[in-house]
């Protein structure tokens, strides 16, 4: 797909942005020509990603529509549409993915059945100082990606007697922010494995990179929201601070699918697996059995949680963000639309990291969710780093990207977590934030500081 630039008017130009014509589209096809920068086009297929999302409230529906305006527009044939949709439909990666997906959600709807994540709260409030419980208390429940989960942590939170005299906007700030702290790197995220795949980076690496993240979030967090907060041991002993087994048994599910994930990687050969995702699929499937000896559960709630149509609907959009993105990473007469972009950015010298950046973070903030800003952005930095990028590039950038996006996630007055936190507590949004604010600018400086020397070590 050669290149050539055509003299159009203004008032041409706004109708092929506004309102792309197919014929147009395929003549101009034909003729080899470009006359609407690919980059124009996949900001306008995001943008209207995010419209259509507001507007129907489906993002299922909204990225469809976004893939069908970015393939059509850039000059892909039905055909075409067709055998990248089959592709990405029944790879082993896709596949993998989104069973991966289906039992994390599975084994977190399992430990909330089971009651395993109560009896773990129980032990934290009983026997930790103050401030370590009030961090601890909702990081536990952060371990598993429940929507809303900031909700669910905060009864455990309102009921430890040290802080029901503190006021509504600091126990906002500390269960919504504690709550969040391992979302930058930990595996059972949707968000973790949207930005992995998409971005082509082996989990266990993009987590690895990741995870001192959540050090300097929890490190700020300390710093900034519970210094001040005084500190007890709720009178217990020392043989009962100590008295730390009965912590091991709630955690054991957790424990299983880390140590199997591990295990796996570092002792199956690689000819033997299919997808990436095969040892962590283990781990969780081995969890769901063990949590099921420990804790059974009745056939009805087993049938309740296969049928549960959040996670269904949460498989269906990882399935279309999928799309989305071989939508971007096809070719058109042979030359990939990502090629053909980075010719078309280095002609007009525009540079490509304040969009890595900027475009995650604005859609992390309307779209209020991980995976979503993450399944829809990432298939866009990925393309503005070109074919086959540098490893050295690619983490540092991808983990940036994802990072950037969380932070407009955690402004957001759209999402779910603080606005249930705010509604429970009787908070204001304003207020909360107010506190929050330095404390966000902080880790994502911290972060770019960290990303930084990660590049030039690798």
């Amino acid at each position: 797909m050669r290149i050539v630039r055509t003299s159009v008017s203004g008032t041409y130009l706004l109708k092929l942005l506004v309102f792309p014509n197919l014929s147009v589209i395929y003549q101009r096809r034909r003729l080899n020509v470009q006359s609407v920068p690919i980059l124009v086009i996949l900001l306008s297929s995001l943008a209207a990603i995010i419209i259509l999302n507001r507007i129907t409230h489906s993002l299922i529906a909204a990225v469809v529509a976004g893939a069908v305006v970015f393939a059509v527009w850039v000059g892909l044939s039905p055909a075409e549409m067709f055998m990248v949709v089959v592709d990405s439909f029944f790879s082993a990666k896709t596949i993998g993915l989104l069973l991966l997906l289906f039992v994390t959600i599975t084994l977190s709807n399992q430990m909330q059945k089971s009651e395993s994540l109560e009896a773990l709260v129980k032990i934290i409030r009983n026997r930790c100082s103050t401030r370590f419980a009030l961090a601890a208390l909702p990081a536990v429940i952060g371990l598993l990606p429940m929507p809303g989960g900031a909700l669910f942590s905060a009864p455990f939170l309102d009921a430890f007697t040290d802080v029901k005299v503190l006021d509504a906007t600091l126990k906002t700030r500390i269960n919504y922010w504690f709550r969040h702290v391992w979302e930058y790197w930990w595996f059972l995220y949707a968000g973790i494995l949207v930005a992995s795949a998409i971005s082509g980076i082996p989990l266990w690496q993009y987590s690895l990179a990741s995870m001192p993240i959540s050090l300097f979030a929890l490190a700020v967090g300390w710093f900034f929201i519970l210094r001040k907060i005084p500190n007890s041991s709720h009178g217990l002993s020392k043989s009962d601070k100590l008295a730390w087994s009965g912590i091991l048994r709630p955690l054991l599910p957790i424990i299983v699918v880390v140590a199997v994930y591990a295990a796996a990687e570092a002792l199956v050969p690689a000819r033997f697996v299919l997808t990436q995702y095969q040892p962590i699929i283990l781990g969780v499937v081995l969890a769901m059995i063990l949590l099921q000896a420990m804790h059974p559960l009745p056939l009805r709630d087993w049938v309740k949680m296969v049928k549960n149509r959040k996670t269904w609907g949460l498989v269906l959009l990882i399935l279309v963000i999928e799309m989305y993105g071989r939508f971007i990473g096809a070719s058109v007469d042979g030359v990939p639309i990502v090629s053909a972009m980075a010719q078309e950015m280095a002609v007009y010298g525009i540079p490509w990291l304040p969009l890595a950046l900027f475009i995650p973070f604005v859609a992390g903030a309307v779209m209020a969710a991980s995976v979503g800003f993450s399944g829809t952005t990432f298939p866009v930095v990925v393309a503005l780093l070109g074919v086959n990028p540098a490893l050295s590039m690619l983490l540092p950038i991808a983990i940036a990207s994802y990072v950037t996006g969380f932070m407009g996630v955690m402004l957001s007055p759209l999402h779910v977590c603080l606005m249930a936190t705010c509604e429970y507590y009787g908070s204001q949004y304003h207020k909360v934030m107010k506190g929050l604010l330095l404390p966000l600018l902080l880790v994502w400086i911290l972060s770019m500081g960290y990303l930084l020397a990660l590049h030039f070590f690798l």
